[in-house]
């Protein structure tokens, strides 16, 4: 057993909350996968702002992620002059068009140094950001940050989308 502060010793019952937040994600992952598609060119005025989102190219998943500013952030994945810290995902796939296998976090690098270095890669980044403005984009609302990430994980593995779940 583990001695914990609050309640002596770590029992069963500590589950109980992981039970509650993972109660309804199947749900909520149908209801992302139900949402009618949007792509950046199509998206209404009105966005809720704490959602999961799904990226998709000709039915066929492609990123699962999460934000509190969705709209923002779907503008970061897609418009022209996002830069690659803003736009990790053109950026990564850029990345793999080109293969160019990067150095994650190499102190005194960034991916605005690789895009000058390596060739061919700024026009693929381009190119990315321009794919990702067209594919279909699904979202489900979720404020409940726990379940926010759990569902995102869910969704991503349930979809077999290559996903790194390494922080940033």
């Amino acid at each position: 057993m583990i001695d914990t502060p609050a309640a002596g010793r770590l029992t069963l019952t500590c589950i109980q909350p992981f039970g509650d937040a993972i109660e309804g994600i199947d749900a909520s992952f149908r209801r992302l996968l139900a949402c009618e598609p949007i792509t950046f060119d199509t998206r209404p005025r009105r966005l809720p702002s704490s959602v999961v989102y799904l990226f998709s190219d000709r039915d066929q998943a492609i990123y699962v992620g999460r934000s509190n500013k969705f709209r923002q952030r779907l503008g970061n994945h897609c418009l022209h002059g996002s830069q690659t810290n803003q736009a990790s995902l053109a950026f990564s796939l850029a990345c793999k068009d080109v293969q160019h296998i990067r150095t994650k976090y190499r102190r005194g690098s960034s991916g605005a140094d690789e895009l000058k270095e390596v060739p061919g890669l700024a026009e693929a980044f381009s190119r990315m950001k321009q794919r990702l403005r067209a594919m279909e984009v699904r979202y489900v609302e979720e404020l409940d940050q726990v379940r926010q990430a759990l569902l995102e994980m869910y969704a991503a593995l349930a979809l077999e989308t290559k996903h790194d779940f390494g922080t940033h």
